[in-house]
């Protein structure tokens, strides 16, 4: 499986340095620069980003089935070290909630995200198990949360 064009491989080693990396792209969209590589839209990008941090804080809404479950806790090492490339990970149906609004609007998603963001920055914990993987744990849920900003924000392409 190729790189799309364009595809950023961004490492972030706090949250702080995600806020900066999104005030750029949304300067980048204010002066109509931005764009984006893959499916999805900058907006799409974001809400999914911000629906998965949403989960670990308050839960998920919906349960994986019990094999892809026991898959998940097996290899909970190995996904939580791994950088998937893009388009490597397909979301499972059972999964949907996970998937961004078809029309979500680039305000809206990314209005969505800081607001993730600002509730792990004011100390909220990241606690709730994840469908896939189970208990993590606060800290394990902020890697791969950066882990997976770096993922998703590097599709997009500030201007």
């Amino acid at each position: 499986m190729s790189t799309p064009a364009g595809y950023r491989d961004l490492s972030f080693g706090s949250f702080s340095e995600v806020s900066a990396e999104l005030d750029r792209i949304e300067a980048s969209q204010r002066e109509g620069t931005l764009a984006a590589c893959g499916q999805w839209t900058p907006a799409q990008n974001l809400q999914h980003l911000a629906k998965t941090m949403r989960f670990s804080l308050d839960g998920f809404p919906f349960k994986v089935s019990a094999p892809l479950a026991l898959m998940g806790r097996v290899m909970r090492p190995l996904i939580l070290r791994m950088r998937f490339k893009p388009g490597q990970v397909k979301i499972p149906a059972s999964a949907s909630a996970m998937l961004p609004d078809e029309g979500v609007g680039f305000d809206e998603a990314m209005t969505e995200l800081r607001g993730q963001l600002s509730r792990v920055e004011r100390g909220e914990r990241m606690d709730k198990p994840s469908a896939l993987l189970g208990n993590i744990g606060h800290d394990k849920w902020a890697k791969f949360h950066l882990t997976h900003l770096g993922h998703h924000l590097g599709m997009l392409q500030p201007g």
